[in-house]
């Protein structure tokens, strides 16, 4: 079998037909160009999918990633991304850990999120930390009838019951205000979400004496009703309890239904926020909506314990 890191443009056709035959027929990275192109593009010659070749020269497995400098020149962790192989081929695994030898992944942190139970004992057998994500919403106490969320139980208590804290707050149209801010990083934020042509996000910037935050949301929309769902978050965590009253603001003036947001870390109040389990969560998947509990698995790897991951990392994100 032949090992290839990267691929190069005249491969890119046969990786495209390759996840529409392997992977999940109609699949939008089978057809969409400027969405492979957005999310794998290494540079005008290459493109970041790693692959194996069988005995007959042809395509048996793929692994595709996502190195942060794509967006940001001053992180250093590869997320591994779409995983396929031909039935009954071997070589997945002997891919991945070609792929793990390489420059690519020597040096850095790795990633993965968004990864089957199968898939996770691998990752585990090779040393990967492992774990769930936390999945945690915050309800909007206005309203008695929800259609996206699983249960219409209000949780004990109501939400938005937090100390006042003198701030301002904005949904900013552009990032371009907040880049002398020396906490946030924007350069991350602009290229990966204010860019984005396929999604429209919501940036809300929270400023007070102390530090400055930035939540970066999107909208999901199923018949009439709207959830607003954290992506990814510039700034210290703690502001998620610190200024809960300014979320359950934009809950009650946009009428959305909850507010959710996903991490690794333990870093939520739960007497405000609820937890997701089987009996009382938030759809995870809206192309298409899924309305069903799901568990979202990550694994790392030399990346610190205490590091923040969220549901924008890696590919989550991807139409």
């Amino acid at each position: 079998m032949h090992f290839n890191p990267y691929i190069e443009n005249h491969n890119k056709q046969n990786v495209m037909e390759f996840i529409d035959s392997n992977f999940k027929s109609g699949h939008k990275l089978s057809y969409d160009d400027a969405l492979f192109d957005f999310f794998y593009k290494h540079n005008n010659d290459k493109y970041n999918f790693s692959v194996i070749y069988d005995s007959n020269n042809e395509l048996a497995s793929i692994l595709g990633y996502i190195p942060s400098e794509k967006w940001s020149r001053n992180d250093d962790i590869t997320w591994l991304a779409l995983w396929s192989s031909k039935p009954k081929k071997n070589s997945g695994i002997l891919l991945l850990m070609n792929l793990l030898r390489t420059d690519v992944a020597k040096g850095r942190g790795i990633g993965v999120l968004g990864l089957s139970d199968v898939a996770l004992q691998i990752y585990q057998k090779l040393g990967f930390n492992t774990g769930k994500m936390n999945h945690y919403f915050l309800r909007n106490n206005h309203l008695s009838e929800f259609t996206i969320l699983s249960s219409k139980a209000l949780v004990e208590g109501s939400a938005g019951v937090c100390a006042h804290h003198e701030h301002e707050h904005h949904f900013l149209d552009t990032l371009d205000i907040v880049r002398g801010y020396k906490n946030l990083k924007i350069e991350y934020y602009r290229n990966k979400y204010q860019n984005n042509p396929f999604t429209k996000y919501k940036f809300l910037f929270i400023s007070d004496k102390e530090k400055n935050v930035l939540f970066v949301m999107k909208e999901n929309h199923v018949n009439k009703a709207v959830s607003l769902t954290i992506v990814d978050v510039a700034g210290e965590l703690d502001y998620l309890n610190k200024y809960t009253s300014v979320l359950t603001s934009v809950l009650h003036e946009k009428n959305y239904e909850y507010i959710d947001f996903l991490c690794n870390l333990d870093v939520i109040n739960t007497d405000i926020w609820e937890v997701c389990c089987k009996a009382n969560f938030a759809p995870l998947h809206f192309s298409p909506f899924e309305r069903k509990y799901v568990e979202l698995n990550y694994a790392l790897k030399d990346i610190c314990n205490e590091k923040a991951i969220f549901k924008g990392d890696g590919d989550q994100e991807r139409p």
